[in-house]
């Protein structure tokens, strides 16, 4: 009769520890992200760049050898600092369509997340990218003067 109260006391104390545990590992999680929503914009932007750039060959694979990328962070002293853009440089697209820019934004869709995402780990709140697409001298297609070639995106 003693053993199955020292059982179900022992569980429980067990339970409290466990419990105990999981909650000190959330108040860390608490304290790191507090922590990334002391970074001035500058060193966001550093954190974000360095961490969401592409795989190069997992790029490569998605448009291309010879496409590149930029990421641009807003400019110094401006007040948005929640926008950022992605800029997708492509050596050719055909043919020069809505379908096939709107095919583009959506190959570029995991690489834009995973800046939006790293955006909202280093705190900024509302993250927004901006996608161009642009060819490789950063100019926009010859005869997508009319279309869709830049594409606000958010999560």
């Amino acid at each position: 009769m003693m053993n199955k109260y020292f059982k179900k006391k022992l569980l429980l104390v067990g339970l409290l520890l466990s419990l105990f545990v999981m909650l000190g590992a959330c108040s860390k999680n608490n304290k790191e992200n507090l922590d990334y929503k002391k970074l001035t914009p500058i060193e966001q932007f550093n954190n974000v760049a360095k961490a969401s750039d592409p795989n190069l060959k997992e790029f490569e694979n998605t448009f291309g050898k010879g496409a590149s990328w930029e990421i641009i962070g807003a400019p110094i002293g401006s007040d948005i600092s929640n926008e950022y853009e992605f800029r997708l440089k492509l050596k050719k697209i055909g043919p020069v369509e809505q379908s096939t820019f709107d095919e583009i934004k959506v190959k570029a869709q995991p690489f834009t997340d995973k800046l939006l995402d790293e955006m909202k780990k280093v705190g900024i709140e509302h993250p927004v990218v901006n996608l161009k697409i642009l060819d490789e001298n950063k100019n926009r297609f010859k005869g997508s003067e009319h279309l869709t070639t830049t594409y606000r995106l958010t999560k």
